[in-house]
């Protein structure tokens, strides 16, 4: 079972991040974790420049962290019903605040919505929820269907792990396939390789497919997933994993952030890519 105790949701009050807390919910009912909401007041209001002034900042007042933190407390009363909840205000940067909170409290794991809207949705992503992807040290859960994803009870029935046979690929695979044995769900292991494949002969594009799949089945042996469905595809990352998403009803998709540079940052591109065009929610480890 995956070491999940403690969910970090980030909490702005707005009617998403409502819609994610089914999920949060799911996550605590299974590992028995607790859920800590967080809302972050920041110490300045802003005001966007207009014809006649540029940007306006304002102090916030000591009172508001005083009303949000009431707010907060009778805020989604019965969303998390069953399981042990958390709720704290804190007062700064959010995303600073945040990353360090589930740093030194141990997260295990942050649920966050990702705010994109319009018909650009599936092309954006909110600044806060890419500056975590990119900051936090934890697996995380968003996507921009997170939070239209849980009309009712969540269930993982069809885990799709995409994976690029680097040095991830293992630890990838075997959170993976926990996690759809934890739910009880089905687990299919997908590696897709740039366009290479529409360019080689039709006998030398066979031999590469079976290489890469003799690859990819000797890591999902050692992860722990030899049950695991195997696919080798050719195209674009983003798309041909998220359309697989797609065509196997995927309830949640799992990808790696990749390594952490020597920056601190860890979003791939790739993994960024798929997060905004998932059919489903992604979880980024």
């Amino acid at each position: 079972m995956l070491p999940i105790a403690r969910i970090l949701v980030p909490v702005d009050f707005s009617e998403r991040v409502r819609g994610v807390l089914p999920w949060a919910r799911a996550f605590a009912a299974q590992y028995h974790a607790r859920v800590t909401l967080m809302h972050v007041v920041s110490p300045f209001l802003v005001i966007p420049p207009t014809g006649l002034s540029g940007e306006v900042w304002l102090p916030i007042t000591g009172s508001a962290v005083v009303d949000k933190a009431k707010e907060l407390d009778e805020w989604a009363p019965g969303e998390l019903e069953g399981v042990e909840v958390q709720r704290l205000v804190y007062e700064g940067d959010p995303v600073g605040q945040l990353v360090s909170f589930a740093a030194s409290e141990k997260i295990d794991l942050v649920v966050t919505s990702t705010h994109g809207y319009g018909v650009l949705r599936r092309f954006l992503i909110g600044s806060v929820a890419a500056k975590l992807l990119h900051d936090l040290e934890c697996p995380v859960l968003t996507g921009v269907h997170l939070a239209e994803s849980a009309d009712g009870p969540v269930e993982i029935r069809k885990v799709l792990c995409s994976v690029d046979l680097g040095a991830e690929t293992g630890s990838t695979i075997s959170y993976a396939a926990e996690l759809a044995r934890d739910f009880g769900g089905t687990l299919e292991v997908i590696h897709v390789v740039p366009e290479l494949s529409s360019r080689l002969e039709p006998e030398a594009s066979a031999r590469w497919k079976s290489d890469l799949l003799a690859d990819l089945s000797s890591a999902a042996a050692a992860a722990g997933a030899e049950s695991a469905d195997l696919r080798i595809e050719g195209g674009d990352i983003a798309e041909t994993v998220c359309a697989r998403a797609g065509v196997v009803g995927a309830s949640i998709l799992v990808v790696s952030r990749g390594a952490r540079e020597e920056s601190g940052k860890r979003l791939s591109g790739e993994a960024y890519a798929i997060v905004r065009q998932s059919p489903c929610p992604v979880l980024s480890l």
